[in-house]
């Protein structure tokens, strides 16, 4: 029965409720009632009878002393006045019947014969004679009538309370309309918000002062947090949907919850395709990241954030850089609720990076690895060669009279020869020697060039390779409307697995090595040797020793007389410089002047040398000619040399009172092949 009122209305089960209550509690009470009324009236009609057998009992004793049936049988004959009294009876010691007494419609048939321990009641009372028991009085009573009375009152009694069970039902019907209005008004109100999604509604309140008003009351309370969280969701909502970067939301599970147009715009897919779904962005066919998504959320979770850089695939397979940002969404007690992520497309930050490597490992202009990638490359070879005990050898390359060429024909022209010699040098450089490819090719700035050859298979792979370049070097290169033939020094340093050796090492024994190609007449490569390197330590102590002579006045001008055969008379000299090393004694000028122009302090060196003859020729045209005349060597360094060393010079031959004819500046022919503005307004100027 109470299965069957799960489906029922409220107000069903109120009013079955409630009258099965009352209909328990009348039953209850009308039970209740008759068990009272059976015992009392029997207690009440016992009672009675035994007043009655008492009095009756007293006055049969005489008549039972003396015998005196008449006078007993009268008394109880008395008792035909109590219409419940069926049989009375006075019998004496012996047992034996004295007197009796039946009351005839007794006999008659009844509904109580079914049931005669309810019905009949028997009593019995002794008679006494100055305190001797002479004999008993037995009274037998019918209660039916008694019975029949009660249960008419107990009909009585039934049928009241069924009209008032029956009233009682009717008012429940009419009040639980009135106790459930504000309960169907709130269901009411909750079917239109959840309809409609207005949470502006609110329900009016006619109990104001009971519980169900309360209810009502914390209802609409209710119902304008919700306004108020609705308005603020829908705010929140209407930002992530202005927000450019996209946006997802996860539940605890990791099923999706949310994605903004952003994500919908980025990736292809929509909030219907991807909601309550778990789902990844991960290329396709790309092996797994080292840590797995549950492992991502799992960190998001205890540290509060993730951060990392990722790959991810769009529904029409485009793949993006993305940072990822991860954080968890917890409720008021901590509790983690979902996840929020965040991705930004580094595309450009990719790109820009990517400018940013190349433009700092590789050479913009060749294309080739720069000083930096060539240096990180070399070191790479030299641990390689360690570890697998293989051979190594580097190759410096620096090509000839390049300058030259760059100030005739411009710097484009000189920028399109280094792109052409960079491609010559590439495609010398095959698998057979060496392992990297043009990784293996740099180029170190200006006309400088390196190879790094590894795991060669022949002793003599660095010549072959060096044989190459020159031969391919050698032919004409088409540089526009210009043909222009170049040739290098290379300069080659092979070494095997030694634990001493660096890539400076390398660097320097390479670099001494193409600087013995260059004085070996160029155009050809040369092998390092301990001799090379003992020869360049010479030249850089006597560059440094060139230093030290100018600051400690060791150097001398000497002078080769020039005769006038006419006169037979000299009136002309030509200076010439010597150096006398504190150590090493007189050094020739073919040994230190060189030394001194690839060092740049040919410079200083001329400038001394003419100050210093400029006074000799003062004193000699004072002692020997009035027009006595000195020359001079000038080398080539020093016109191609900027500054204002020459007009410094014409100031002072002023300053001594020289004319310009008092020196003679001798040059070498092959400074007419320079057709540098500088070098041309510096010989106007000695004009």
């Amino acid at each position: 029965m109470l299965t069957g009122l799960e489906e029922k209305s409220v107000r069903t089960k109120l009013i079955f409720t409630s009258m099965l209550v009352t209909g328990l509690a009348i039953l209850v009470g009308l039970l209740i009632s008759i068990d009272e009324d059976i015992r009392y009236t029997r207690q009440n009609t016992e009672k009675q009878l035994i007043i009655l057998a008492d009095i009756i009992a007293s006055h049969n004793g005489a008549a039972l002393m003396f015998d005196d049936k008449k006078s007993a049988l009268s008394s109880l004959q008395l008792l035909q006045a109590n219409n419940i009294i069926t049989n009375a009876s006075i019998v004496d010691q012996r047992q034996q019947v004295f007197a009796n007494y039946e009351r005839i419609e007794a006999n008659q048939a009844s509904w109580a014969d079914q049931s005669p321990s309810l019905i009949q009641m028997h009593i019995d009372r002794p008679i006494m004679i100055k305190g001797t028991q002479e004999g008993s009085l037995l009274i037998e009573a019918d209660m039916t009538k008694i019975w029949q009375a009660l249960i008419t009152q107990w009909l009585i009694k039934f049928a009241v309370l069924s009209s008032i069970f029956l009233v009682s039902y009717l008012i429940l019907r009419k009040t639980s309309d009135y106790v459930l209005d504000p309960i169907k008004r709130l269901a009411n109100a909750i079917r239109e918000i959840i309809d409609s999604e207005n949470y502006s509604l609110r329900v009016s309140n006619n109990h104001a002062s009971d519980e169900l008003g309360e209810l009502t009351e914390e209802f609409n309370l209710m119902l304008s947090q919700i306004e108020d969280r609705d308005n603020q969701l829908q705010q929140s909502n209407e930002a992530l949907a202005q927000v450019q970067e996209p946006i997802m939301l996860r539940d605890v599970d990791l099923l999706c919850q949310y994605v903004n147009p952003a994500f919908t715009a980025t990736f292809g897919y929509t909030l219907e395709e991807l909601k309550g779904k778990t789902f990844s962005l991960q290329v396709q066919g790309e092996v797994g990241p080292e840590l797995t998504q549950a492992e991502i959320y799992k960190i998001a979770k205890n540290e509060g954030v993730y951060r990392g850089e990722t790959l991810r695939q769009t529904k029409e397979g485009d793949v993006l850089p993305m940072q990822r940002h991860i954080s968890p969404v917890k409720s008021k007690s901590g509790e983690v609720k979902g996840y929020v992520t965040v991705l930004s497309d580094i595309s450009e930050k990719k790109r820009a990076e990517e400018i940013i490597w190349r433009q700092a490992n590789f050479d913009v202009l060749t294309g080739l690895p720069n000083r930096f990638m060539f240096m990180h490359r070399l070191k790479q070879e030299i641990s390689k060669m360690k570890s697998a005990k293989l051979p190594l050898a580097l190759m410096f390359l620096d090509l000839d009279h390049f300058k030259e060429i760059k100030d005739t024909l411009g710097h484009d022209m000189g920028d399109m020869l280094l792109k052409e010699v960079a491609i010559r040098i590439q495609s010398c450089v095959r698998g057979t020697d060496t392992v990297g490819y043009m990784e293996n090719v740099a180029r170190l700035g200006g006309d400088e060039f390196t190879v790094i050859l590894s795991e060669q298979k022949e002793s003599d792979g660095a010549e072959t390779v060096a044989k190459r370049v020159l031969d391919l070097l050698s032919q004409p290169f088409k540089l526009g409307n210009e043909v222009v033939h170049v040739s290098a020094s290379i300069g080659i340093v092979e070494t095997f697995p030694n634990e001493s050796i660096d890539a400076d090492t390398l660097i320097k024994y390479a670099d001494v090595a193409m600087y013995e190609a260059k004085q070996e007449g160029r155009n050809r490569y040369s092998q390092f040797s301990q001799t090379m390197l003992y020869s360049a330590q010479k030249r850089r102590t006597l560059i440094n020793d060139i230093h030290n002579a100018l600051k400690n006045e060791e150097f001398q001008l000497v002078y080769q007389p020039i005769v006038d055969i006419q006169t037979n008379k000299v009136i002309k000299a030509e200076a010439l410089i010597r150096w006398h090393h504190p150590m090493e004694g007189l050094v020739n000028p073919s040994e230190f002047i060189s030394a001194a122009e690839d060092a740049g302090l040919i410079v200083e060196v001329g400038d001394w040398v003419f100050r210093q003859a400029a006074k000799q020729v003062a004193i000699w045209r004072q002692t020997i000619h009035e027009n006595f005349q000195i020359s001079i060597n000038k080398s080539p360094v020093q016109l191609n040399a900027a500054g204002e060393g020459q007009s410094k010079w014409f100031d002072y031959l002023t300053e001594l009172g020289l004319p310009g004819e008092s020196v003679c500046v001798e040059i070498t022919e092959g400074i007419f092949l320079n057709k540098s503005p500088l070098v041309t307004d510096k010989l106007l100027g000695f004009r």
